[in-house]
């Protein structure tokens, strides 16, 4: 019987596996050290409103970068400055996070060349809403590491998800729906997805949160039902997770409710979880709860 090294333990076993993740959040930069930050100041100081360098530094710096608006709307300043191929030199040496509607950080981001510039894009304000960063949709991998704080995210992945957007794809596909209406609808909808996205749940739920526009269609109906008022609200959300054979299959079950007669439905999707890659295999249908 072989021997297991005494130096190898529980956690280096542990380590070496990655683990999943499908996880809705903001993108947020952040400057590693002192003197990145200053780096950063002086292209933003020396560069003209065409992203060209001009050839001298000002004086007074200080009124310089609140010129800039670097002291007023800091994100812009890093969206604009780091959107400029001369500074991804700098974008590359920066701590990159991925943070909740709290603002808390939740994953270090891996900021690779590849999905370099989707980081940068997500900083760039809304045009909706332009005091709110760009949520984006991150597929990827981790690794559990002792010394790290967070874990640190490989992106496969990353896309920008908004109601906005959401609302745009339907119509491609559908019309008639009230475009006020189906945005409150899907902005509700969505706000499920404020989770960390590691546990096969969370990822079948983020997963058609950003994928099936027939779960938002359906809840736009049954909660209208062609009425100017609801007649029905959303109560709860759950996802009960079985195996069939070597696959691992979610069903995110969604509970409805009449408000006069307090009559329930219940419909779910079903989503394959057993890779990074989630799919989905029903979209939007009828559920009947076993008891």
């Amino acid at each position: 019987m072989s021997v297991m090294p005494s130096d190898i333990t529980q956690t280096d076993l542990r380590s070496a596996a990655r683990d999943y993740v499908y996880v809705n959040g903001y993108v947020k930069a952040e400057f590693d050290n002192l003197g990145l930050e200053k780096e950063f100041e002086r292209n933003l100081v020396s560069t003209n409103d065409d992203g060209k360098s001009d050839l001298f530094m000002p004086e007074d710096k200080h009124y310089a970068l609140k010129n800039k608006h670097w002291f007023s709307d800091r994100d812009s300043c890093l969206f604009k400055q780091l959107s400029l191929p001369k500074n991804h030199y700098i974008a590359r040496q920066m701590k990159w996070s991925l943070v909740n509607s709290y603002g808390d950080n939740i994953y270090l981001l891996e900021a690779n060349n590849l999905h370099l510039s989707s980081l940068i894009n997500a900083l760039k304000p809304q045009s909706s809403e332009p005091d709110t960063a760009m949520p984006v949709s991150i597929i990827g991998s981790y690794q559990v590491k002792g010394n790290e704080a967070l874990p640190q995210v490989e992106i496969q992945k990353l896309a920008t998800i908004t109601p906005s957007n959401l609302v745009q794809k339907i119509h491609k596909q559908h019309a008639g729906f009230n475009d006020k209406k189906l945005k409150s609808v899907i902005t509700d909808i969505l706000s499920l997805a404020d989770n960390n996205g590691d546990t096969d749940h969370d990822r079948a739920l983020n997963y058609a949160l950003s994928h099936n526009l027939d779960l938002y269609m359906g809840a736009y109906e049954l909660i209208y039902n062609h009425s100017d008022r609801e007649v029905a609200q959303l109560n709860n959300v759950t996802v009960l997770t079985e195996i069939a054979g070597e696959r691992k299959i979610a069903k995110v079950v969604f509970d409805f409710q009449n408000v006069q007669s307090s009559v329930g439905q219940h419909w779910y999707c079903a989503i394959d979880v057993t890779h990074e890659y989630p799919f989905l295999l029903t979209s939007f249908k009828r559920y009947l709860p076993r008891y």
